[in-house]
């Protein structure tokens, strides 16, 4: 796909959902948040590729895998508002261990990185035991799975081998014209489809 045609994809996405939107039901405002993700990220992953700048661009369309994922999951029932706001927590809960952690051997070694203020907040945070929630193990492959789309979670991993993670693939790789245009299709693919489901949705409960 030609930037042209993927700058035209974009902006016919954003008037679908400037149209679409406030006719959302507040249960599906999660799914909504994260379709607008999707859409703006796209609209960067564009630009990135205009600029010639082909490994960001792949970079930041990784993210947006995980934004399609996380909306059509919440459309389609394979995880629940209720559930993603436990996984946020859980992760939550669990950078503050590490920094908690991190800042017991910066003890150690005689560096202050955090401030008393943070230290307390922190402590605080982790002796509060509504904060200990469980795991729910909600992950872009487990939604990907679950939705029979793990074509899109390869898509996913080859993009964060070649561009997210540091390593030799992703220090050497600048894709190819050829590669852009084979993301350019993605992200056309991707917005496609979230504006199908959310246009065939639009005045039930739940979109499907």
């Amino acid at each position: 796909m030609s930037l042209d045609k993927a700058d035209l994809v974009v902006r016919k996405a954003e008037a679908q959902f400037k149209e679409l939107a406030p006719q959302v039901g507040e249960d599906q405002e999660l799914a909504l948040q994260f379709w607008a993700k999707l859409i703006a990220n796209s609209k960067v992953v564009v630009s990135l590729a205009s600029a010639h700048h082909g490994s960001p661009a792949a970079m930041v369309h990784r993210v947006s895998i995980e934004h399609f994922a996380y909306m059509y999951g919440l459309v389609n029932g394979v995880i629940t508002v209720e559930g993603a706001e436990q996984q946020f927590k859980s992760d939550i809960h669990k950078n503050a261990k590490g920094l908690d952690s991190a800042q017991r051997r910066d003890d150690r070694a005689g560096r202050d990185v955090l401030t008393q203020e943070n230290r307390q907040h922190i402590a605080e945070f982790l002796g509060n035991t509504d904060n200990q929630v469980a795991d729910p193990g909600i992950s872009v492959y487990n939604i990907l799975g679950a939705l029979d789309l793990d074509f899109v979670y390869t898509i996913y991993r080859l993009y964060s081998v070649n561009a997210s993670h540091a390593n030799v693939f992703s220090c050497r790789w600048n894709p190819t014209e050829t590669e852009i245009m084979m993301l350019l299709d993605n992200v056309k693919d991707l917005l496609e489809i979230a504006g199908l489901v959310w246009r065939k949705g639009v005045g039930n409960s739940q979109p499907a």
